[in-house]
């Protein structure tokens, strides 16, 4: 099936894939997925050399969602033989066992609430530890991160470990920030100098879009942000390899002197118009959005 761009008549010069293969990519990917997550074969499948360290965020992910599911079932059964015990009291009698009761519950959620966001503050520190290790072992000239990976990518960049080109893909910056620091303090931003390419749809319901923008706003970087509109967070929209090989690379021209790295498309694009570049590739896939919409009305149109 043709890519998007090209189907469009949108394809910018052709990238030859030597030049794909000799840009080293550090993939990090979501908190339910892994490494073979569909998103980092995307990024393979774009002719990169691809590393995706494992994270082992899967399994805490899952245990996280089945306590709290066991501890909300437990406060039900719980709520239920206490109003079973206490229904034929007098109103007064009652009233008290049930707010007694309620406390209780909250108590237990809140408990939840403070040991899970403490088991997570762990777990992020150890994922960006690796994830240091990883950029000292592999020296990428890239990073594309996905949700979580995402937050992992900003504190690499907040805390100066990595300063070069980065993809956001569904960023759950804000989220993470949430879930471990409990909204204390402000959700961490980009700081200057630093290329990045931020990809976020309207319709996640994961990854709030909201999020996305105010990271890119309120962010000092060289940040550019692309709008899938109505894509959710895994974007289904940016499958395509050649897709993510052009927002790959033409994040990386934002970044790349060395003419042994970059291809004669990211030195024409770097060279003619610097970092105005960006603005060009976001209007493309803009305007691809918009033209598929209008072919589907116009077939709609034309079935009825």
């Amino acid at each position: 099936m043709a890519s998007m761009l090209e189907y469009m008549g949108l394809r910018p010069p052709k990238l030859p894939t030597s030049d794909a293969s000799g840009v080293r990519v550090l993939f990090i990917h979501g908190v339910q997925a892994d490494p073979q997550q569909y998103k980092a074969q995307v990024v393979a499948k774009a002719g990169f050399d691809v590393f995706a360290p494992n994270m082992g965020t899967k399994p805490l992910a899952f245990l996280s969602i089945l306590v709290l599911v066991l501890l909300i079932s437990l406060i039900g059964f719980m709520g239920s033989y206490v109003y079973q015990r206490v229904r034929y009291r007098p109103q007064k009698e009652r009233a008290v066992a049930l707010v007694l009761f309620a406390l209780f519950a909250l108590l237990l959620l809140l408990l939840f609430v403070s040991v899970n966001s403490a088991v997570w503050r762990w777990k992020f520190a150890r994922c960006q530890q690796l994830i240091r290790v990883s950029i000292e072992d592999f020296q990428p000239h890239a990073i594309v991160a996905s949700s979580f990976g995402a937050a992992v990518a900003v504190e690499m960049i907040r805390t100066g470990c990595w300063s070069g080109p980065t993809v956001l893909l569904s960023p759950a910056v804000d989220m993470v920030h949430r879930l471990t620091r409990l909204g204390r303090g402000e959700p961490p931003t980009i700081p200057p100098g630093v290329p990045v390419s931020v990809v976020h749809g309207q319709s996640d319901w994961i990854a709030p879009f909201t999020d996305a923008i105010r990271l890119f706003r309120e962010s000092k970087g060289d940040v550019h942000f692309i709008d899938a509109e109505s894509d959710g967070h895994f974007l289904q929209s940016w499958n395509d390899p050649l897709d993510m090989r052009h927002l790959v690379m033409e994040t990386l021209s934002f970044h790349v002197d060395d003419d042994s790295l970059a291809s004669s498309y990211v030195r024409t694009q770097s060279n003619a118009s610097g970092h105005a570049g960006r603005y060009r590739f976001t209007t493309q896939i803009r305007a691809v959005r918009r033209a598929q919409k209008e072919r589907s009305a116009a077939a709609v149109t034309i079935g009825l």
